[in-house]
Formats: structure tokens, sequence, C-alpha cells
């Protein structure tokens, strides 16, 4: 990001065929109840979140930052007024 002057990047899922499952596949009473305001993950990666930490240690070490999905922006910066 800095190579290239970008200050943020946000995860935008473009493809249509993706479909939305919940956030956590857990029985547990408080978590069905709350499943509506929790957010959503996708069917597939990047967007589907294994909940496997050896698998995600691996990838967060050694997977791609690059990704379709990533999109990197400049906004302008926000004026403070005193």
């Amino acid at each position: 990001m800095d190579a290239h002057g970008h200050r943020q990047c946000v995860p935008i899922n473009d493809d249509a065929s993706m479909s939305e499952k919940p956030l956590l596949d857990f029985g547990a009473g408080y978590v069905l109840r709350s499943l509506a305001t929790l957010p959503r993950q996708g069917s597939r990666a990047p967007w589907r979140l294994r909940m496997n930490y050896p698998l995600d240690l691996l990838a967060l070490r050694l997977g791609s930052v690059t990704d379709d999905a990533m999109r990197f922006s400049s906004p302008p910066r926000a004026s403070t007024v005193a």
C-alpha cells in the first residue's frame, strides 16, 4: 500500500453466485437467537471462515495478500475543523 500511496483497502464481493451463510455454525441457543444480527460469510474463500487455527495461521503467514476482491484506494483525508 505504501509503494502505491494507498491508505485503505476494502474487500468487495462482486460474485453474484456467492451464497451467504451464517457466520457461526454453532447450535447454542444464544448464538441461534443472534444470527440475524451477526455478520454473514460467503460459501467459499476468501469469504469463508474455516475456524481452524492451524489452517488460518498458514494462510495468514504464507498466503498471498493480493486478491481480486480487495479494492485499494486513497480517499481524501478528512479535514479537521477546530
